[in-house]
């Protein structure tokens, strides 16, 4: 796989809105200066998640370091492995530690991206796409659950706005470890959430 010096990549220069404070830029790929343990990825996938913007609107530019590459969750294939335990070629996902995008600049939006912690091989049954966007939103639901709520089989569990990016997530979570999932939304979204295993559903 053929890897440039330089990338392309969606970046933040200044405290605000996206529409003015991010723009396209070209950026070294990293590869050149990887530390032990870290993975050079060719980044297939990414996603917006409002961490990300608000991060970007409200941190000051004294307490981040800018510029800075947008986002966090990814998916792509591993083009520099560095000794780890993965190779050259595999599918992967994760995200990109919110420290490492605060303090040193990185981010997911961008042709590459390097990867130390958070990240493991896809699973099969996802597609790049899906895969893309899970991590964030997968870790907000299961240290919620299981983490802190630790529901038992049979407790009920109240998931407020079932059919969204978290509640998704957290409805399937629950249903895993056996629990009785009450969960809201709208009414157009009654069928969907009733169809992720919710077993009461209230609008």
């Amino acid at each position: 796989m053929s890897v440039h010096e330089t990338m392309r990549a969606w970046v933040v220069t200044a405290r605000g809105a996206p529409k003015s404070a991010a723009k396209t830029a070209e950026r070294q790929r990293g590869a050149n200066y990887l530390a032990a343990g870290e993975v050079l990825i060719k980044v297939q996938r990414t996603a917006l998640n409002p961490v990300g913007y608000k991060i970007a609107a409200v941190l000051p530019g004294l307490a981040r370091t800018l510029p800075a590459i947008a986002e966090f969750d990814l998916a792509g294939v591993v083009v520099d492995p560095n000794g780890s335990e993965f190779a050259v070629g595999d599918e992967v996902c994760g995200m990109v530690d919110i420290v490492a995008h605060v303090r040193g600049g990185r981010g997911a939006i961008a042709e590459y991206a390097v990867k130390e912690t958070n990240l493991i091989r896809k699973p099969k049954p996802l597609t790049l796409e899906q895969a893309g966007g899970l991590t964030l939103i997968g870790l907000t639901a299961y240290e919620s659950l299981i983490t802190s709520g630790k529901p038992a089989a049979s407790e009920r569990v109240f998931i407020n706005g079932g059919s969204s990016s978290v509640g998704i997530v957290g409805i399937q979570i629950a249903k895993a470890v056996g629990a009785y999932v009450v969960a809201s939304c709208s009414g157009k979204n009654i069928d969907f959430v009733e169809g992720l295993g919710a077993d009461q559903v209230r609008p």
